[in-house]
């Protein structure tokens, strides 16, 4: 019950005030550059998605829509066609857009009023070899398949679990790639280093598209040797010789989402 079309009949459909322009990909997506004209951006990943799409679009105009790659964007479509809106979809997204060398649009930086980092408390204190070890799974997904860093993680002793943003799923040859690049960086004994920089220095270092808008000028990064570098209040093992063996226990895809569940086994 929605249309999918290509990038330039998209860029056609969404100028002017005729339809209402929907980025359903995450906010760190949308930070990193969006579709100009954009009204909304919504994460169709969102449990309450439906909830806040029916709220802000309004039902009186056609909702033209897109997300990275188009997987996302197909799971949003069918769900506001399904009540009412007529729906036309960017068939492969995002990326088609920046393929065909359209203009990107980028959010106005908010400054921040704190002056000094808030190191405060974090789940990922309970165990440090497992927080430690998921910086290095999420730089391995980001070399490995050019994905972001994690959206959602859960950091535990017992098991662990992180969710990535992928246009398929890994192959089992994949999944085991994964593992040992993991094991084969953490039995590098790298040294786990931490610095204070300010935050344009820290933008030369790291992605930055995560960072909470509260956060300080000054931010705190953690380095895994030159493999890793993230800003981050967590604590850490200072050696990766301290961590053990990381261990792939499951892993499942859904709606463009690969979620990883994995132990680090601590001996």
């Amino acid at each position: 019950n929605f249309k999918s079309v290509e990038v330039e009949e998209f860029a056609k459909i969404i100028k002017g005030s005729k339809v209402t322009v929907l980025d359903v990909r995450l906010p760190q997506e949308y930070d990193e550059g969006y579709i100009p004209g954009t009204d909304f951006n919504i994460d169709v990943l969102e449990p309450n998605f439906t909830e806040v799409a029916l709220e802000k679009l309004p039902k009186d105009k056609p909702v033209a829509l897109y997300c990275r790659s188009g997987n996302r964007s197909k799971t949003a479509a069918k769900i506001l066609s399904e009540k009412g809106y007529e729906v036309i979809e960017l068939g492969k997204g995002f990326r088609a857009w920046e393929a065909a060398g359209k203009k990107i649009a980028y959010p106005k930086k908010k400054k921040s009023s704190m002056e000094t980092p808030i190191l405060n408390s974090h789940n990922k204190l309970e165990f440090e070899p497992a927080h430690t070890s998921e910086h290095i799974l999420n730089a391995t997904m980001v070399k490995m398949f050019g994905c972001p860093r994690s959206r959602n993680a859960h950091i535990e002793k017992k098991k662990s679990k992180c969710d990535y943003i992928l246009d398929s799923e890994p192959t089992a040859e994949q999944v085991e790639a994964i593992e040992a690049k993991v094991n084969e960086v953490i039995g590098q004994n790298l040294d786990v280093t931490v610095e204070f920089v300010t935050r344009e220095e820290a933008a030369k270092i790291v992605d930055l598209s995560k960072l909470p808008e509260d956060a300080s000028e000054t931010l705190r990064i953690v380095r895994i040797g030159d493999y890793d570098a993230c800003a981050c209040i967590g604590a850490h093992v200072k050696n990766t010789s301290e961590i053990g063996t990381f261990k792939i226990i499951s892993h499942s895809y859904e709606n463009g989402v690969w979620r990883l569940r994995w132990k680090v086994i601590n001996q």
